[in-house]
This record gives structure tokens, sequence and C-alpha cells, in this order.
């Protein structure tokens, strides 16, 4: 028989003491942790939109400024530089897109300012929107005396018309939207452009002429001592004769013994103002040709006594005018106006 083995006795395994409580979390808890965690998470998600949003309007806007005084700063040194004379052509067509409706208007004149090309001292300018809805610069260069050309400004009077030929009916604003070679990009997101007069009895009008007063816009002929207070005129009337190109302006208006004298455009105007309408990029885009001209259409014209820039105003604070006129509101957001005052020296 074997002898017995004694059996060792091992020790216990350690024991650790129990947490107090539950051993886990219940469902309930894990639902509601993942409840709070998706709402943080939705709230940062909107906070970050939200600035990406503040910051792409403030990008936009500081873009639509720049290019606003980049136009205006251009125009204004045309303007300060500009030839105003009795014997200087100056064309500021008005084009009327009938009550309510806007329509781009159209300018031209002379100024003292080197031209695209060649060593020119006096240019003839010209501003207009073309068919891509995009703000253009015209600009011809011509010199006093240009060897006896027949486009010298020693050679006067001479239309605006005559001093580029190359660009034909496009630059005296016949043909607003042709393209010219004369002309360049000078805003690609200006849609819109508006001007006016300040005049010298204070009131604001879309024409170079005091409203209150009988004119005669379409003289074939100039006028004589018989256009006098009897036949509607008075002192500060205005009379253009179309057939020479000519503006006349009436000091004395004596029965039978009325007294015109020629005048410059600008005689009895203190400023010009001029509005215009901005698009950024990203809601032009989006929009069709017929989009564009929608746009245009929706800010109106200036008329006598009325701020252009309350008036456009009123349509960016009323989108559903917009969206009757067919302009989606991504594109509606992205239209900002700006407007500034032209203060003309006095003029011959």
């Amino acid at each position: 028989m074997f002898p017995a083995i004694p059996m060792r006795r091992t020790s216990p395994l350690p024991r650790f003491p129990r947490r107090a409580g539950r051993p886990g979390f219940t469902l309930a808890e894990l639902l509601v942790s993942l409840t709070i965690l998706a709402v943080l998470v939705i709230l940062a998600t909107s906070i970050t939109n939200s600035a990406r949003q503040t910051i792409s309007h403030g990008k936009k806007r500081m873009d639509s400024e720049a290019e606003a005084r980049l136009v205006l700063d251009r125009l204004g040194m045309d303007l300060q530089r500009m030839i105003r004379r009795r014997d200087v052509d100056c064309l500021m067509l008005k084009h009327d897109g009938g009550a309510g409706v806007g329509a781009n208007d159209f300018m031209a004149f002379y100024t003292a300012l080197p031209g695209f090309s060649g060593d020119r001292r006096v240019s003839a300018v010209a501003y207009r929107v073309n068919a891509e809805s995009r703000l253009e610069r015209g600009c011809a260069g011509l010199s006093w005396t240009d060897g006896g050309s027949d486009v010298a400004l020693a050679f006067l009077p001479k239309t605006i018309p005559d001093v580029s030929p190359s660009s034909g009916d496009a630059f005296n604003g016949s043909d607003g939207l042709a393209p010219s070679p004369d002309y360049q990009v000078l805003g690609d997101r200006v849609f819109r452009i508006e001007f006016y007069f300040l005049l010298k009895d204070g009131t604001l009008s879309p024409g170079y002429v005091f409203p209150s007063l009988q004119n005669r816009m379409d003289g074939e002929g100039p006028p004589s001592g018989g256009d006098d207070e009897t036949a509607g005129f008075a002192a500060g009337s205005w009379w253009f004769d179309s057939t020479a190109n000519q503006d006349y302006v009436c000091v004395a208006a004596a029965p039978q013994a009325a007294t015109w004298k020629k005048a410059c455009k600008f005689h009895q105007v203190t400023a010009l103002v001029v509005a215009i309408g901005i698009l950024d990029t990203g809601s032009r885009a989006i929009l069709t040709p017929a989009g564009l001209n929608s746009i245009q259409q929706a800010f109106p014209d200036a008329v006598v006594n009325a701020d252009i820039m309350a008036s456009w105003n009123e349509v960016l604070s009323a989108p559903d005018a917009l969206s009757a006129a067919g302009v989606p509101p991504e594109a509606a957001s992205g239209i900002r106006v700006y407007q500034r005052y032209f203060f003309l020296e006095k003029s011959l």
C-alpha cells in the first residue's frame, strides 16, 4: 500500500472590495449622455457656421466697398479734370425704363487726362453698363492740336461721336451695348448706374435744367427775342438747339426782347450725383442674363426731389419685391448700393 501523501492547502484568491452602488451605466444614462453630446455638437456646428457666414458676408461687403471706391474714385478723377466749356460737347443720356422700372444711364465727356494709348493729354471718356451687366469705361485719346487732325480739340465745336470713329455708335451712347476697342471693364460687379443732378436752387433732378421753369430741349435752331415771357419762358429757362448741339440759358425774358446766351450743360448744376449697384461674384454666378436684367429693372430711375438711395434701399429692404421680379433670395442678399456727390466747379 502506498503511503499517503499529504495535500497542501492553497491560499484563497485575493478579494477586492466591491464598489458601492450599481456596477455600471444604465441604458437611460447612456441615452441622456448621447443626447447632451449631440446637443453640444449641434451648438458648436451652428456657432462655427454662423462665424463662417459672418466672415463670408464681411469679405463680400469689403470686396463690394473696394470696387465701389475704385469706380467712384476713377469717375471722380475724370470729372475733376472735365473740360466744361460752352463749345465742348458733353453727353448725359438718361435711359428711361418707365414708371418704377430702372434702366442704366450713359455719360460721355472730355477730360484733360491721357487715353489708353499714345502720348495723349486729352481724352473723351464714357461710362456705360455693357450687355454682360458690367460697368465699362471708354477712353478715346486725343490732343489739343494733333497735327491739324479733324479730331483735335482746337477745331471746335466738336461732338463726342466725332472723336471716336473706331467706337462708332457705342461711344456716343446710341448703342450702349456694342463691343468697342475703346472700352475696358472698370467694375465687373457693377450692374446698375444712375446719375442725377443737384441744381443750384437745391433741386434734385434727373435733368440738368430747372424743372420748375419752362424749357425746350428739342429746338431746331437757336432761341430768338420772341422766345420770351409771353411764350412761357423766364430767366433761367433752358433751350437746346439739337441741330447745332448747343445749349442756351435765358438771361432776361422781356416781351419781344428776350436775351439768351450760350451755356455749358453744367451751368445750373452744383453737383453730379452718381449711384451704383453692385452684385457679388457668387450671387452673379447663380443668375441668368434675364435674372440680371430683372435686378436692373427692380431699382427705379431717379425722379425730381427724390434721393435715389432711399428708393433703392426700399427695394433692398423688401425681399418680396425682388422675389416677385424673379430674383432668388441668395442673389438678393449679395446686392449692395452706393452713392457719391461730385461737386463741380463753376462752368463757362
